[in-house]
């Protein structure tokens, strides 16, 4: 809990330092606005601060002690200028119902993670860069050349309050981005759309549920969400300086996450058309291009990942950008993976853009990990009804003016790109954000539609309730096991990761050790240096001149690995009697001469094939049980490098 709390007070002292900047440069702003948008901007500049800091090797426990320092003072010395006047019985109801979200978020927060992406990387990463000092590239997770401005902040969760410290960051922004929200929406279209907005951004299952785990889509949405609004409303004030807000926002939405590509040029594009229409073309022109100065916000990441890998988006377009340490059949892996989500669909523009769309709230399954093929995936991964709904009620009733169409075209474009690319929702919480402003406007301005009103107010106050419900019976319920001592962290964990106990055994191994992780990604709960193995995920193994058991060793030994685990609990049963049977370690049948000519020419198999070579013909050590895995000793290794 501790770690928790300390990086809330590190992200107020944050939001009121840097609102005291917004709010002297626009006294326009409703002061929660300020506080809100401030925040979130003081967490992309240490972001991006600390990718240089990582750069040089300035990564430590004592950099993070002035980081925290430095924050609490600023804010403590700025927040004599911040007045809020009283709370209002409508403010109240805003704050109950954010309040409930962010007190499930912070049970979330406080308990142990569970979540995958968390595991794998999101956490994993900044863990191994914290250990190293400094970011250096991290062999196999691809993820790690990721834009990391959100994912950054958690090494210094991590640093002064280890896992529940790096989480505490995703619910900082959950509590700034709906300040921002409440107050932007109050200031444009007054109290009631203040509520109604927050009600909107807080009623999103995706939201609520990664506003308590270290997953970034709700940093970014914001970044990137709030980026539209801003532009929009810059453009239409025609300005002429340099848009720096939307600027700096559009470019948290590049440093967080590539699909911020997609929003800067949706924003763009939408703004440049929009100065044609209004026949002021030189004004949407020189606005549109403008905002192309937010790739500077984004560019450490883009160099860095195009110096070392051949290509600023690695590993995405590897058939047009090409890029080291990837080829062609990894990229239709990780393409394929991109493209499962949605339903079933054909080629080009004769998708189904209506299923595609809507799906997201009556079919959600398909639209979020896991077993998206399936229909399986998790409902906490949805947009929800409220934001499908509200947007397109709110396009139908031409609701507001100018603002507000171009807002809801710049949707529509971020929309159609997600649709041609790859429909998974979570990539979609951007349009949460300027969805929930637009339908503040629906829910406060159409009271002569009796019936309209009533009845988004119902889907929203609906959406809210079943959001909350969701979150508590999938998360909260459970975990108040370990709040309220009923189950220890440790015990907990073990239930919902079965890598978490044998992760302690593998803990106890020399310092020196080295572990080759296959069918297994959760390396944060590692305290030794480990590899995803598997030949998806990078061509650090050579598997494909391998053409034998002892050769597939030697390789082993060559890159410093001490020991391999295997899982096998996502093996199918036949395919797990059949790699035992091979090995040695199982009667049974073994895989057939056929099976093996196969295997050997489909790099996605040959590994199994190799590693059950491998421990029959004894080129490997010892083997031990884990739950559900293998624990394979690799003889001969000297000190393995990292």
């Amino acid at each position: 809990m501790l770690g928790g709390l300390l990086t809330l007070l590190f992200v107020a002292g944050l939001a009121i330092g840097f609102g005291s900047i917004v709010v002297r440069r626009r006294p326009d702003f409703d002061p929660l606005e300020a506080i809100g948008v401030g925040g979130l901007l003081g967490l992309l500049t240490v972001g991006v601060l600390t990718f240089f800091l990582g750069m040089l090797g300035l990564l430590s426990v004592p950099v993070a002690g002035v980081l925290f320092i430095a924050s609490l003072v600023w804010g403590g010395v700025s927040a004599r200028q911040w007045a809020f006047g009283k709370i209002s019985g409508r403010d109240a109801g805003a704050i109950a119902a954010i309040g409930i979200v962010a007190l499930l978020a912070w049970v979330s927060v406080i308990t142990p993670t569970t979540e995958w992406d968390s595991l794998a990387y999101h956490l994993a990463v900044p863990k191994l860069w914290l250990e190293a000092g400094r970011i250096n590239p991290v062999l196999a997770i691809h993820h790690s050349y990721f834009p990391f401005a959100a994912d950054n902040l958690f090494i210094w969760g991590l640093a002064w309050g280890g896992e529940y410290g790096a989480k505490g960051f995703s619910l900082g922004f959950f509590l700034l981005g709906s300040l921002a929200i409440y107050g932007l929406a109050r200031r444009w279209y007054g109290q009631d759309a203040g509520v109604w907005a927050g009600l909107i951004f807080a009623g999103c299952p995706v939201v609520a549920w990664e506003s308590g785990t270290a997953y970034i889509d709700v940093a970014h949405g914001l970044f990137a969400g709030l980026g539209i609004l801003y532009a929009v409303s810059e453009f239409l004030d025609e300005s002429r300086g340099i848009p720096w807000l939307p600027v700096a926002l559009l470019g948290g939405g590049l440093a967080t996450k590539h699909t911020g590509l997609q929003i800067l040029a949706a924003v763009a594009v939408v703004i440049v058309v929009a100065g044609f229409l209004r026949k002021k073309p030189a004004v949407g022109v020189r606005f549109g291009f403008s905002l192309v100065l937010a790739v500077l916000v984004a560019l450490p990441w883009y160099a860095r990942t195009s110096a070392l890998q051949g290509n600023p988006v690695y590993p995405f377009f590897y058939s047009i950008l090409g890029g080291n340490d990837w080829d062609q059949w990894r990229s239709e892996v990780y393409s394929n993976e991109q493209a499962s989500f949605g339903v079933k669909q054909t080629v080009g523009l004769t998708k189904n853009p209506g299923h595609a769309v809507l799906g997201m709230g009556y079919q959600p399954g398909r639209y979020t990990n896991p077993m998206q093929t399936e229909g399986g995936g998790f409902p906490s991964g949805a947009v929800g009804a409220t934001v499908i709904v509200v947007g397109l009620a709110a396009a139908a009733l031409r609701v507001g003016g100018r603002r507000e169409r171009l807002v809801l075209a710049t949707v529509g474009v971020a929309l159609l790109a997600w649709y041609l690319l790859s429909q998974q929702t979570r990539y979609l919480t951007v349009i949460a954000v300027p969805i929930a402003l637009v339908g503040s406007d629906a829910l406060s301005s159409i009271r002569k539609r009796e019936f309209a009103t009533v009845a988004l107010a119902v889907v929203v106050v609906g959406q809210w309730l079943y959001t909350v419900g969701m979150v508590y019976k999938m998360e909260t319920e459970t975990r108040m096991l370990v709040v309220t001592g009923q189950a220890s962290p440790v015990a907990y964990r073990n239930a919902f990761i079965p890598f978490a106990e044998d992760a302690e055994k593998l803990n106890q191994l020399p310092e020196t050790s080295k572990i080759a992780l296959y069918d297994e990604v959760f390396g944060f709960l590692l305290d030794r240096p480990y590899m995803w193995a598997n030949p998806g995920h990078s061509k650090t193994i050579p598997y494909d001149p391998l053409s034998s058991g002892e050769e597939y060793a030697d390789a082993m030994r060559g890159l410093g690995f001490t020991h391999i685990y295997l899982s096998l609990r996502l093996t199918p049963p036949e395919e797990r009697q059949k790699f035992l049977a091979t090995a040695g370690l199982a009667a049974g049948q073994p895989y057939s001469d056929q099976e093996r000519t196969e295997m050997n020419a489909n790099l996605d198999r040959k590994w199994r094939l190799l590693l059950a070579d491998a421990i029959r013909e004894n080129a490997l050590g010892s083997i031990s049980q884990g739950k559900g895995a293998l624990i394979i000793e690799v003889p001969g290794t000297s000190t393995p490098q990292r």
